[in-house]
């Protein structure tokens, strides 16, 4: 069964956190950039495979998101 991801994302100036939730199961997947977490090859991994495997990812908007436009 394909997964599509629900994406929603926090940025500090120093952290970084991205959490995906399955859209039907409650599946959940958190990565955090930090100095004291580096979850920077294992996001990049999940995300390499989403792609190869056709699986997407629904961004979240919010607030923060138009901060990035």
């Amino acid at each position: 069964m394909k997964k599509h991801w629900v994406m929603d994302y926090e940025t500090l100036s120093n952290c970084f956190t991205g959490v995906f939730e399955h859209y039907k199961t409650q599946e959940t997947k958190v990565f955090v950039i930090h100095n004291l977490q580096n979850d920077l090859d294992i996001l990049v991994n999940f995300l390499e495979s989403n792609i190869l495997d056709f699986e997407h990812n629904i961004f979240k908007i919010n607030a923060d998101s138009l901060l990035f436009l």
